[in-house]
């Protein structure tokens, strides 16, 4: 990360506080003692948070195997799967592999990408072959414009998405600041107990038992005013479980959304679903209607209802809660080389020192509290944060990876809408997952940088047990892309003449950019459709090959 990159991380920080600020201007969230007129707000919001609790007990599951509701949804998807697997074939199968496509970070980027590559799929006639589709960062905001957007058709969604992103994230009128304010204060005090009087709220509010708000519940609500601008004065209001009725049928692919253990140690990865929150290093999992709760002992102990999706998005977007020891030690990565020997032991202090302090991050009720046996049974609270702020690993591979063997991928689509691939090949984390988890990989060179390539594909012929991995970048090859532009039915594709990937990376296309220019959005949307469409016929070989391979 150079010095540009900092200067833009700042300024996102910037954007971030301007967004509090915005809304402090129409309200006051601070610490005081709250006024008698506030208070009366606060019971008016009791009682709304009352009206759309869930009274029920949530329950925390253990073990690494799959819930009921995953069970069901992969017998109703694989019958999906299954049909269009047999007529790409031609033949009847009996076993039915894990297709799954992860999309990397990198903000609106990775939105628009990931949007560009389903819809390339779903054109090819590939997207019924997918079982899950794994989002980290960004891309998780774009999985859920694709699927909320449902009854829309494909090219709908995309100019919905892209017309969204023109307009851009921080922009809200008094109207939805409000919503945003009162969502805000709902999640504060979604935990008071009832019968309480008037003076005790004063008291709780100056009480350190306040349930923690901060930069992700704004962040949080800015993304749900825009991404779920359709549901009006109620788009505050949606919540990730939601998704249920959506893909129960195995009407689409199982969305899984990924965070990281704010915690030392990182790589430990928190995987989120419309039925389940947990981790395959934690051993447990809790219903995401439950999660956010207050527990004891693998029970809630309150009714309070589901954190809602924007605030969800915040969590698995919020970049902003990176390390300053790793900003610092990812500014300075290009300098060692340059930099006197004498003076590299002082760089590694510095960003030792530095490590867990964090600007922002972000925190829950721990579902494991007081459990025996449980890694974080005596924390109140947990953390979760932007699976990105893990140095480089930007891909999120361990949902599929086979750490839970049920939901094991054998065959791997990534889309790559990082930046910086040519420091660290974010294949390498991947790799040094898989080799610290003892996870069977093909063998992929270390330090990969195939990246003028739209496609590439590793596998290993000898193993069937070993997943293929077809890894796809954002590249705009021009030389392939003049050739299909010779044919009027690829007119479409005309926009990506002259477009330079690496170039708006560092400019209108910045990670850290919430609003992006027509042209600009629509490019990066076209260019990894397009890239699904001219690499059709490999992908498909490979989807064959992996189906036939496990009918042996």
């Amino acid at each position: 990360m150079d010095e540009r990159k900092i200067q833009c991380w700042l300024m996102s920080t910037f954007n971030l506080f301007f967004m509090i600020a915005s809304i402090m201007l129409h309200a006051s969230i601070d610490n005081s003692l709250p006024s008698d007129s506030s208070i009366q707000e606060i019971t008016a919001l009791l009682t709304d948070v009352e009206k759309s609790a869930r009274m029920q007990i949530a329950h925390v599951r253990i073990g690494n195997d799959l819930c009921q509701q995953e069970k069901n949804f992969l017998v109703e998807r694989r019958k999906i799967v299954k049909k269009r697997l047999e007529e790409l074939s031609g033949k009847s199968i009996d076993k039915i592999p894990n297709i799954a496509v992860i999309g990397s970070g990198g903000g609106c980027r990775a939105m628009l990408s990931i949007v560009g590559m389903l819809s390339g799929l779903e054109h090819t006639g590939l997207f019924d072959t997918l079982t899950y589709v794994v989002g980290l960062s960004g891309s998780t905001w774009g999985l859920t414009h694709w699927i909320m957007q449902d009854k829309l058709s494909t090219d709908a969604k995309l100019n919905k998405l892209i017309a969204m992103t023109m307009h851009g994230f921080k922009t809200a009128t008094d109207h939805d600041i409000t919503l945003i304010r009162k969502s805000i204060l709902e999640r504060a005090i979604s935990h008071w107990p009832e019968g309480y009087s008037l003076s005790f709220f004063k008291f709780l509010f100056s009480h350190p038992s306040f349930e923690p708000v901060g930069l992700t519940d704004i962040f949080g609500g800015y993304l749900a005013n825009r991404l779920f601008e359709d549901f009006d004065n109620e788009k505050q209001k949606v919540v990730l479980s939601g998704l249920t009725s959506k893909v129960s049928k195995g009407q689409v692919p199982l969305p899984i959304y990924t965070a990281v253990r704010g915690e030392t140690p990182r790589s430990e990865w928190y995987e989120i679903t419309p039925y389940e929150v947990g981790g395959a290093w934690l051993n447990a999992y809790v219903p995401t209607w439950g999660f956010g709760r207050v527990f004891h002992r693998g029970s809630s102990i309150d009714f309070a209802p589901e954190l809602s999706f924007g605030f969800m998005l915040g969590i698995f977007g919020s970049g902003f809660t990176v390390s300053l020891g790793e900003l610092f030690r990812e500014t300075l990565y290009r300098m060692r080389q340059k930099t006197p020997a004498l003076l590299l032991p002082a760089y590694d202090i510095i960003t030792s020192a530095l490590k867990d302090l964090r600007l922002a991050k972000t925190k829950v009720h721990n579902f494991t509290l007081d459990m025996p046996g449980m890694q974080l049974s005596n924390a109140r609270f947990i953390s979760l944060l932007d699976a990105g702020v893990d140095p480089g690993f930007i891909l999120p591979y361990p949902p599929i990876s086979g750490e839970r063997p049920e939901r094991k991928a054998d065959l791997i689509i990534i889309l790559d809408a990082s930046l910086d691939r040519q420091i660290i090949s974010p294949l390498d984390r991947v790799i040094d997952y898989a080799k610290s988890h003892k996870l069977k990989l093909p063998s992929i060179p270390y330090g990969f940088n195939f990246y003028n390539q739209t496609c590439t594909v590793f596998k290993n012929e000898a193993d069937p047990s070993v997943p293929v991995v077809i890894y796809m970048p954002m590249y705009n090859n021009e030389a392939v892309l003049a050739e299909y532009l010779k044919d009027p039915q690829f007119a479409r594709y005309s926009i990506l003449n002259g477009f330079n990937v690496a170039a708006c990376e560092k400019t209108t296309c910045e990670t850290l950019k919430f609003k992006y220019p027509r042209e600009d959005a629509t490019r990066l949307v076209r260019l990894s459709e397009f890239n699904v469409i001219t690499n059709v016929e490999k992908l498909k070989k490979e989807i064959i090959a992996v189906t036939e391979k496990l009918s042996k």
